[in-house]
């Protein structure tokens, strides 16, 4: 069972070999230029992130792609990803949602093997739409660097979420901790109870 209080989802790979997931069907103007739902709400966009799909603000599904081709004959993880955004699975789905309904997007990914017109399975790009400034500063020794994301200070700094700032949320993003995606201890204990899931779970300090 984990015992820390948060964790981020880092990608796994399950194999033991490199594999590789292709999308078909790549935005026209580039992943940095796929556009939001709603820009008017966008309060902090990163010039150093990918793409906004993993900025926690909800996206235009229209400019989101949605055919990707698994290169492998191995069965599909639970979770993949393709230019750092998670790709995840109907069962990871229905998790998520049974915590927090209605709070977070999941846009269509229909995935293929190579030469089979026939989906291999529906996947789903998972954009957290929440986001958190979570860090406790009263107890971390992290500095906050270029563009006031948080970064090391050193080998024994130290990073203390806030308990109090991320309430009940189970999934989230925080603007100033770039690329990490949170999640509560119980999304992560229901999470981790499935096989080949492709997530291996970092423990955060948080008080």
């Amino acid at each position: 069972m984990l015992d820390a209080p948060v964790y981020a989802l880092i990608l796994e790979n399950p194999y033991r070999y490199s594999i590789m997931l292709r999308v078909l069907d790549p935005p026209p103007e580039g992943w940095h230029e796929i556009p939001y739902l709603d820009p008017e709400s966008v309060e902090r966009r990163s010039r150093y992130s990918p793409t906004p799909m993993d900025e926690g603000y909800p996206m235009d599904p229209a400019g989101v792609p949605r055919k990707l081709r698994w290169e492998s004959k191995k069965p599909l993880p639970d979770v993949v990803m393709a230019s750092s955004v998670n790709i995840v699975s109907d069962d990871i789905r229905s998790t998520s949602e049974s915590f927090e309904p209605g709070v977070h997007q999941f846009l269509p990914a229909e995935t293929y093997r190579q030469k089979d017109p026939t989906p291999l399975a529906h996947y789903h790009w998972l954009i957290a739409c929440r986001r958190i400034d979570g860090v406790e500063r009263s107890l971390t020794t992290w500095r906050q660097g270029l563009g006031e994301f948080w970064e090391r200070a050193g080998e024994d700094s130290r990073l203390v979420l806030s308990l109090k700032a991320i309430g009940a949320a189970h999934l989230w993003r925080d603007p100033y901790l770039l690329g990490y995606l949170f999640c509560s201890n119980a999304l992560a204990n229901a999470l981790a109870a499935r096989p080949h899931l492709g997530w291996d779970f970092m423990p955060f300090e948080a008080a």
